[in-house]
């Protein structure tokens, strides 16, 4: 598996509060928890960025996808949303089979930069 990464210096994410940085890695855990068990991919990509007032993190794969408007029975996704949700943020999903996943968390940023 082959994983690219696309995240600002650490410096960049010091100042984020503890629930947000606790959001973002339990999230990331679950993305990519994800991708590996069920998207048949080879290669993820993760992109954290924070601008305008925002934090997000997107983990993208190239692997079978699927068709989000079909109910699922695990609890991955529904724990992002939920993560998204308690920080007053959201999450987005994007998928379709055959064309890969791409999920987004995006929370406000309260830091102090």
């Amino acid at each position: 598996l082959q994983v690219r990464f696309d995240l600002p210096s650490a410096a960049t994410l010091a100042d984020l509060p503890l629930t947000t940085q606790r959001a973002l890695i339990l999230a990331f855990k679950e993305m990519v928890h994800n991708a590996v068990r069920h998207s048949g991919t080879t290669s993820i990509a993760v992109v954290l960025h924070r601008a305008r007032g925002v934090v997000s993190l997107e983990v993208s794969d190239h692997g079978r996808g699927f068709d989000p408007a079909v109910p699922t029975d695990g609890s991955g996704l529904a724990g992002i949303r939920a993560r998204a949700a308690a920080s007053g943020g959201r999450a987005e999903l994007e998928s379709a089979p055959g064309r890969g996943t791409t999920v987004r968390l995006i929370i406000p940023d309260r830091g102090q930069s």
